[in-house]
C-alpha cells in the first residue's frame, strides 16, 4: 500500500507529519525543529521513520491514533534529532490494547459467515 504523508506547520520550527492511506487510520508525529545552528543546517540530518498503517475495521477504537505516535526533538549533546521515549513508553499499552481490539475484531469478520 502507498502512503501518503502531509507535513503541516505547526510552529514556526515544529512540524506536524500525517502519514496516511485509503481505508487505513492515519498517524501523526510531531518533529520539533528548534535547535541546530544555521552551520549545522547547512548539511542536514538524517532520520528514518518506518511506520505500518492499520486497515480501518469496525468495532475498534482508534482514538489514541489521533495523539501524535512520537515527539521528536534536537539533542545538542549528540548533534542529531531523538526520539522522546518516555512519551512513546507512556503511549505503547494504549496501542497494545488497539492492537489487540484489532486482532479480535478481524477474527469475528473471518468467521461470519
Amino acid at each position: 500500500m502507498k502512503a501518503n504523508a502531509r507535513s503541516i506547520c505547526l510552529w514556526t520550527t515544529c512540524i506536524g507529519l500525517e502519514l496516511a492511506g485509503t481505508g487505513h487510520v492515519a498517524k501523526h508525529m510531531i518533529l520539533d525543529l528548534n535547535g541546530p545552528t544555521l552551520k549545522d543546517r547547512k548539511w542536514g540530518y538524517r532520520m528514518r521513520i518506518t511506520v505500518k498503517l492499520m486497515p480501518r475495521i469496525k468495532d475498534v477504537d482508534y482514538s489514541i491514533c489521533e495523539r501524535p505516535l512520537g515527539l521528536s526533538h534536537f539533542d545538542h549533546k549528540d548533534n542529531q534529532f531523538v526520539w522522546d521515549e518516555r512519551y512513546s513508553a507512556e503511549l505503547e499499552p494504549y496501542y497494545e490494547a488497539m492492537q489487540n481490539q484489532y486482532l479480535d475484531a478481524k477474527a469475528k469478520q473471518q468467521t461470519r459467515p
